[in-house]
């Protein structure tokens, strides 16, 4: 288990909560400090959700159940009212203690110094071409990848297949910051796949037409008692 240094989620005059991470399950927890010691809630969760206003903070099971924290580290079941509200809330990627760092490159834990929630990334299953759906802090994308017939010369990107799903995220992170927006794009895609030293060529070139499309932009709710307050 990992204290998450750069994650506090909670602090007040006497404790400070942090992320917990467990880098073999990739699981969430939360370590409690203060005058009277650590406690920890053990990695078993798949996301954390900071500590809200009214102080509390949720839980959420590798099953999707959602969970209060409280600044104990008490759980409580939540009512499907708020279950439904708080699902619809952005959970960011937790930030790694290498960062800033020289270990930063060499980090067994993230990837350039970025532990990502899985949940904001995922492919659809069932699309007629490679599809995937990635939501960030400022809205939610659809990127679909046409195949290319030939491969081409002129690209946007060179990826190694493995690389590709983050290398997608990185992308579309990069693009937020220089533009501070979510915008539709279309990039060319050259994709390396090994394949191994028993193959005849073991080199494998595809080219993709990525196309990016902005499917949700987002707002940002936090909840005070029976309140709801919107940051638009």
């Amino acid at each position: 288990m990992t204290i998450l240094n750069n994650e506090q989620v909670y602090k007040d005059k006497d404790i400070t909560i942090h992320k917990l991470y467990c880098p073999q399950k990739q699981l969430f927890g939360l370590s409690l400090q203060s005058k009277d010691g650590r406690k920890d809630l053990h990695p078993a969760y798949k996301s954390i959700i900071k500590f809200f206003t009214n102080g509390m903070g949720v839980a959420i099971t590798p099953e999707g159940q959602y969970l209060w924290v409280d600044r104990d580290l008490n759980l409580s079941q939540m009512s499907m009212n708020d279950e439904t509200m708080i699902s619809a809330l952005y959970v960011p990627n937790s930030v790694c203690n290498c960062v800033g760092t020289t270990e930063e490159a060499e980090c067994n834990l993230c990837v350039n110094g970025i532990i990502r929630n899985a949940e904001n990334f995922r492919r659809l299953q069932h699309a007629e071409h490679l599809t995937y759906e990635y939501e960030t802090h400022l809205g939610a994308y659809r990127i679909t990848l046409h195949e290319e017939k030939s491969i081409t010369t002129v690209y946007n990107y060179l990826w190694r297949i493995c690389d590709m799903e983050d290398a997608l995220q990185e992308m579309i992170d990069e693009a937020e910051k220089r533009e501070k927006a979510c915008n539709d794009r279309i990039v060319q895609l050259c994709i390396v796949e090994d394949l191994g030293e028993e193959a005849h060529f073991r080199i494998l070139l595809k080219s993709y037409r990525a196309e990016i499309e902005v499917i949700d932009t987002s707002l940002s709710l936090d909840v005070v008692d029976k309140r709801i307050y919107l940051d638009i």
